[in-house]
């Protein structure tokens, strides 16, 4: 699959089968993070792989999930998680540089036949203790993974707002249409259907 099309069917999954994840892809998917660009190569974040269960089942009350979506139910929770750290002392701009990881995970992840979806919803206080994670490094993110047991799909033209199931139990995810959001030369001059090949 090419670099492009894991972009434009990736999707963020909340429903995993029970399937493990194997230690030797999550080592990969850390590595995409870790190889993210970053202001100033300063790299300032710092990656936790949860793969045993006892772990993973302990993280999992310490996330929210998508309101009207609901957190995954029982049978249907991640298998793995990867907790992504940002230390203000090397950039003051962490947070843009954690970002570019946690995009590189997911894109790898999705190339796997992974599932996963970045939550930023964490009670911090708590995952910090679990994981006795130093003072200097900030909580950025919490990466779920594993193998997906749900059906995602956008609907163009969608207004920007929560997605929600229909009653075949596929989560539609409303996008806004590409003319809305781009423009070509100036601001409100919408690129014509002949200036792409797309």
């Amino acid at each position: 699959m090419s670099f492009l099309a894991l972009i434009n069917n990736r999707r963020s999954i909340r429903r995993y089968q029970q399937k493990p994840v194997a230690l030797d892809n999550l080592l990969k998917l850390t590595n995409a993070g870790r190889l993210a660009a970053t202001g100033g190569n300063r790299q300032p974040w710092e990656f936790i792989i949860v793969h045993q269960k006892k772990l993973v089942d302990a993280l999992f009350p310490c996330l929210a999930w998508l309101p009207g979506d609901g957190e995954p139910p029982p049978g249907m929770e991640p298998t793995a998680y990867i907790v992504i750290l940002g230390d203000p002392q090397r950039s003051s701009h962490y947070q843009l540089d954690c970002s570019a990881a946690a995009q590189n995970i997911l894109v790898a992840a999705y190339s796997f036949g992974l599932g996963s979806c970045w939550l930023g919803s964490v009670e911090w206080h708590k995952v910090r203790g679990l994981f006795v994670i130093p003072d200097h490094l900030e909580g950025f993110g919490v990466i779920s993974l594993g193998y997906p047991a749900q059906e995602v799909k956008i609907e163009e033209g969608g207004e920007a707002r929560l997605p929600e199931r229909d009653k075949q139990g596929v989560l539609k995810l409303p996008k806004r249409r590409f003319i809305e959001v781009v423009s070509l030369d100036r601001y409100g001059q919408s690129p014509k259907p002949e200036d792409s090949n797309s």
